[in-house]
């Protein structure tokens, strides 16, 4: 958790900026849009991480596991980068400049337990991390807000035995909420044609915000080959994702403190969430992705090192992770 906090925290004390100046609501928005656009296509495969173990079933109970999963997957560059272009920030090359896109660190707690009679396992993940955890790593300069629940069942369809390799499927259900806060990256700026309106702030911090909601099915094949189990899987994810972001910054509406009649006709007219001290647009959208992923474990006794790689059909987008967990 330690090198997924370092990780995060580099990203975010990387970035520069310029001033904003001015620009017409409509701009950011339409750019705020297509980053949700992106993220709707993102975050259901991002939600994946975690319980991606190569045995395809655990067998009959009283079978179990319980393990840490740590890893990646990328998000799509192109919204993040024109989202900051818009307010005058300055985002790393280190991050943005890889060709595969914008590299999300994950990690869940995970665990696996085989139920009596029928030929099912069940799965249930966690990861979390608090704002407040990585803002006192970075004096306030920076913070991650991070949540990652999920929860599945499998249905062995075929036991690993003689020459026939395990095969399963499953379905399961993932809650995904994140975000990046960059305190102070934000040069003067003033948003123009606002629902009549000129909204302004002298320096403001830079929010990316995302959710969704998961629905998942999968199919793997597994073979155990002594000391390793390779594995192969498919599945589809559908999302019904919200994301975007906004301002942290003390707010002007036509020059003064906005009133409660002058922030309900903007919300009214652009849907975007103001008061005087933040603005956020969000957007809400829907969409699934494709995913394909192949691992192998390694087995030691009741020890299983498990490393897998994820391609995102749809989009492109790879991800990578690692697990070691106790399995008996």
């Amino acid at each position: 958790m330690k090198k997924l906090l370092l990780i995060l925290l580099i990203f975010m004390t990387a970035v520069s900026f310029a001033a904003a100046d001015s620009m017409t609501y409509s701009a950011l928005e339409d750019d705020f849009k297509g980053f949700s656009d992106d993220m709707a296509k993102a975050l259901p495969f991002a939600s994946t991480v975690g319980m991606n173990w190569s045995n395809a079933y655990l067998g009959n109970f009283p079978h179990f596991g319980v393990g840490l999963t740590t890893g990646f997957v990328t998000l799509p560059a192109d919204n993040f980068e024109s989202v900051a272009s818009q307010l005058g920030v300055s985002l790393p090359s280190e991050f943005f400049g890889l060709g595969i896109g914008v590299p999300l660190p994950a990690y869940t707690v995970d665990g696996r337990l085989a139920l009596p009679v029928l030929p099912l396992d069940l799965g249930v993940k966690v990861g979390f991390l608090d704002p407040s955890w990585s803002e006192g790593l970075t004096g306030g300069a920076a913070g991650v807000d991070y949540l990652l629940l999920g929860g599945d069942v499998r249905w062995g369809l075929v036991k690993d035995k003689g020459i026939l390799p395990a095969v399963s499927i499953g379905a399961g259900y993932n809650y995904m909420k994140g975000g990046l806060l960059m305190k102070n990256i934000v040069g003067a700026t003033t948003l123009t044609s606002v629902a009549g309106h000129t909204v302004s702030m002298s320096s403001a911090d830079m929010v990316y915000e995302w959710s969704a909601n998961v629905i998942d099915v999968k199919a793997q094949i597994s073979k155990n080959l002594f000391i390793l189990t390779p594995s192969v899987g498919l599945g589809y994810s559908y999302g019904f994702s919200q994301a975007g972001g906004g301002m942290d910054a003390n707010i002007l509406v036509d020059g003064h403190t906005p009133t409660p009649s002058e922030i309900s006709t903007i919300e009214s007219a652009t849907g975007m969430t103001l008061d005087d001290q933040s603005l956020r647009i969000l957007s809400e959208v829907k969409g699934g992705t494709l995913r394909a992923w192949a691992g192998c474990s390694v087995n030691l006794f009741v020890l299983k090192l498990d490393l897998n790689a994820m391609y995102n059909v749809f989009s492109g987008n790879l991800g990578a992770t690692l697990n070691a967990r106790i399995q008996i």
